[in-house]
């Protein structure tokens, strides 16, 4: 189930800029505060895949949609060098990313589930590697 995701075009010379500057980013209004409280790099063959549980802390209620207090949820940010520039799209796990090897204590730092099925694939890739490092070693 592929998402299309928009794409933003960084200004940093490497990716590793670009990691530092997505997970230092703290993005504050009147009503809300959201960063970073533990991330993880994987790859997949030319895309990098930034997992990061982020804290979003409602500092007072929204109309009848956010209510005051602390929420955390998982982003899924994509990394990829398209002509030269550094570009990232982030996903959250309400929007079903298209990665599945999320660190597993990601699942329960992040205790609210916004998609089930997602987090079951992210089990099953646990398991199935765990199968294939049992055979291989």
């Amino acid at each position: 189930m592929m998402k299309k995701m928009k794409w933003m075009v960084s200004r940093v010379h490497t990716k590793s800029e670009l990691i530092d500057g997505l997970i230092k980013q703290t993005e504050l209004s009147e009503y809300y505060e959201e960063k970073t409280l533990i991330y993880h790099v994987s790859k997949h063959g030319g895309v990098t895949v930034l997992w990061s549980v982020m804290l979003f802390n409602v500092l007072k209620d929204y109309r009848d949609l956010l209510q005051a207090g602390k929420h955390y949820y998982i982003k899924c940010t994509t990394i990829e060098n398209k002509n030269g520039e550094w570009c990232y799209a982030h996903q959250s796990e309400f929007a079903f990313p298209n990665y599945f090897d999320c660190p597993l204590e990601f699942l329960l730092l992040a205790r609210y589930e916004m998609n089930h099925e997602w987090r079951e694939k992210v089990r099953h890739y646990h398991t199935q590697q765990k199968k294939h490092n049992a055979v291989i070693h």
